[in-house]
């Protein structure tokens, strides 16, 4: 998991998106604490 976060926040660093994991549960970022 952290790691598909991080992935993510590498490719989009200031786009809000949204995460969707295998039990349905939706996570929308909008401040990557990474920016």
């Amino acid at each position: 998991m952290q790691a598909e976060l991080r992935k993510g926040l590498s490719v989009r660093p200031f786009v809000p998106f949204t995460v969707v994991m295998s039990d349905g549960t939706h996570i929308t970022i909008k401040h990557p604490e990474t920016a």
